[in-house]
Order: C-alpha cells, then sequence, then structure tokens
C-alpha cells in the first residue's frame, strides 16, 4: 500500500532513528555465525497536523546477509526522505518502506481509536507463541527448549546447518515425545544452508516428528524441495524464496512449497503480507507469522496480524523481551503458551521516550517536510 498525498501531506514532522539495542542472547543461524551484542534497530516516528503521533519499525538486520538491506543503510534512506527525498521503493527496499507504511497507519489508528487487530479483521483473542533456538552444541539446545516449554512455549524452531542437521531436532523431539495431551512443536530452519546430500538427514527428521522445515535450500534450488516434498507428509515452507506472490505462485507451480513464513517487513509492510496471505488461502498453502527479531512495536504488528484466518502453521511469535534486554516498547505478553493480540489504539503503545534517548545511536529529524511519494 503506497502511502497517498494526502497521508504525506499530513505529515507535520518525521524523526528517523537508529537504536542500539543490547541483546540477552546471541541468535546464531547459518547466515550469521557470530551475531552482535546489540541489535542495530530503525525507527520512524511522524507527526500529523493535529498533533497525532506514529511509529514504524524497520526490521532491517545488522548487516546484509540474506537481505540486501542492513540498519545503518536503512537509517540513511529513510533520514534522506525524510529531508525531502523519494519514498524508498517497496521492491528494493522493502524494509525501509514497512517503516514508513507502519508509522502511517499507526497514526490514523491512534486518531480513530482502533488498534491494528481490529482495523485488519482480526478473528481471535490469542495467537500460539513460538521460540526459536539459535545453532547452539546439544546440550545447550537441549537445557535452553526445557527453559523455554517451563515458560510456556509449545512449539521451538531449531536452526540447523550442514553440521547440524540432526543430532539437536532428533534429541528434541526425543525428549518430548509422549505429551499427547500436551504436545510439544519442533521445527527446523536451514536459512538454505543445505543441498542434495542433506535430503535423507531431512527425511529421516520426518520420521521423527519435526512437523515443518523451513528454507532448507538455497532459494534457486527449488527442484531439492519439490524432491524432498515427493518422500514427506511435512510441511516443508519458504522464507528467504519469496518476497511475494509471483515468487510463491513459481515454487507451488515447480512442486516446491506447501508453506510461506510471512515476514511483514521483508514482502514491503502489513497490506503486503495480507496479500500474500490471501493468495495462501486460495491456493491452499500454509503460512505462519515470521519473526525479524522486532522490537516490541514490531512484535505488536505481528500479533496483530498473526490473528488473521489463513496462519495455520505456529510461527514465530514471541515477546520481543526473549532476545532484547531494553526495549523503548512496551512488549506483546504471553497467556499460557499464547500470545494476547494487541487492543491499544494504534499499532503499539507509545515508547518510553527516556529509554528511547539512551538507546538513540544516531537521529534525523525534520519539521514540515516536503515529502515525495
Amino acid at each position: 500500500m503506497t502511502p497517498t498525498p494526502e497521508q504525506l501531506a499530513a505529515i507535520a514532522r518525521v524523526e528517523v532513528r537508529l537504536l542500539g539495542l543490547p541483546t540477552r542472547r546471541a541468535l546464531t543461524t547459518a547466515h550469521d555465525s557470530a551475531p552482535s551484542p546489540v541489535r542495530q534497530l530503525v525507527v520512524v516516528g511522524i507527526e500529523t497536523g493535529d498533533g497525532t503521533n506514529g511509529w514504524g519499525e524497520c526490521s532491517a538486520l545488522n548487516a546484509p546477509t540474506y537481505t540486501a538491506e542492513w540498519a545503518a543503510d536503512s537509517f540513511n534512506r529513510l533520514a534522506a526522505w525524510a529531508e525531502g527525498g523519494a519514498l524508498p521503493d517497496a521492491t528494493t527496499h522493502p524494509m525501509a518502506f514497512a517503516a514508513i507504511e507502519m508509522a502511517l497507519a499507526d497514526a490514523e489508528l491512534r486518531s480513530q481509536g482502533l488498534s491494528l487487530a481490529t482495523s485488519l479483521g482480526a478473528t481471535t483473542s490469542t495467537v500460539r507463541a513460538g521460540a526459536t533456538i539459535g545453532l547452539l552444541p546439544v546440550a545447550e539446545s537441549v537445557a535452553t527448549a526445557r527453559q523455554l516449554v517451563e515458560a510456556g512455549y509449545r512449539k521451538l524452531k531449531v536452526k540447523i546447518d550442514p553440521s547440524q542437521v540432526d543430532a539437536v531436532p532428533h534429541e528434541l523431539t526425543h525428549i518430548f515425545e509422549g505429551r499427547d495431551s500436551d504436545p510439544v512443536e519442533v521445527h527446523v530452519d536451514a536459512n538454505g544452508s543445505l543441498t542434495e546430500e542433506h535430503l535423507m538427514g531431512l527425511l529421516g527428521l520426518t520420521w521423527h516428528g519435526v512437523s515443518v522445515i523451513e528454507q532448507p535450500f538455497a532459494i534457486d534450488r527449488p527442484d531439492l524441495a519439490a524432491e524432498l516434498l515427493l518422500g514427506s507428509d511435512a510441511l516443508v515452507t519458504a522464507d528467504e524464496a519469496v518476497t511475494n506472490v509471483a515468487d510463491a505462485q513459481d515454487l507451488l507451480d515447480a512442486g516446491a512449497l506447501r508453506g510461506i513464513a510471512i515476514k511483514p517487513p521483508r514482502v514491503g509492510g502489513i497490506a503486503a503480507a495480507q496479500e500474500l496471505l490471501a493468495w495462501c488461502q486460495t491456493n491452499d498453502v500454509g503460512a505462519s507469522v515470521g519473526g525479524m527479531l522486532e522490537c516490541g512495536l514490531g512484535r505488536h504488528a505481528l500479533a496483530a496480524l498473526g490473528a488473521l484466518d489463513g496462519f495455520t502453521i505456529t510461527g514465530d511469535l514471541s515477546p520481543a523481551s526473549q532476545w532484547l534486554g531494553e526495549d523503548p516498547w512496551p512488549d506483546i505478553e504471553m497467556a499460557g503458551p499464547d500470545i494476547i493480540v494487541p487492543t491499544t489504539p494504534g499499532v503499539a503503545p507509545p515508547p518510553d521516550h527516556e529509554t528511547l534517548e539512551r538507546l538513540t545511536l544516531q537521529q534525523a529529524e525534520k519539521v514540515r517536510p516536503k515529502l515525495q511519494s
């Protein structure tokens, strides 16, 4: 949804901030083997002529990995827009674009007294939570998994890579088996790092109870995903390989798709995520809400989106405090194994400004900018 000239004209002030948020633990993955102890994150704040404020999150990671966007570059791009430059392109810089879309939606919904969930047509008041475990030795992974289950989580996604395809998932499915009245789902995510030599290992995971295999192969190897699907009933889902409906259709046509992890920032915002979700419903493709290590602001948006019909796979929805040690925004809340869908007006409650100031690394601000659409 491209912001309209009327929406842009109503903006009286823009601020763009690059934040440095300390993390509680590292999330080591196949594409980030040495994650920073500080999560750099960009947020956009707007104020309309009537004094209504709105905030949006750009979830680009600290460095370019499986996406071309990264936090520092997104800050510069959004700061240039605030100074009157061109609106970031939703195709080439979807996460920067999504931040502006979210800020405008937050201000508009706040002025109307509506929550994001209500405006989207949410059909449930809770969404099943899901936690992610990074690449760790088996003993550490098991200890972390037990802690997460004790905290209420009933879905665990385990990161895997070529050196560690089956050891941890096999151990987790073993220790949590037999919980028929209170089952724990085990998913795996390879972030596109595996090859044809790992096909049998992945099939073995499905035989041992792993229910979802996320992005096992590189985006240019749909043939391997199709081969895996032929031998298994497991949900082989795409993440990095899908950024729009056209990508999804290509994979479906190739017989390489049963589900999609929909990450609103990566596909260009909330409206684009809704479009992809509608495609999944039409084509009987599963969908889950995917996370990008958002702060409380972005997590509120994910919780609202995840309350829509069509999300049939438990996603990566957990409180931001699972990863962040400090956060200017209030967090989403868990009730047992579920996330409570936010009902406050706007996308999320306002940030704590003292914390926001303290965690700001860079800031750009412009009063009454002449913004280009």
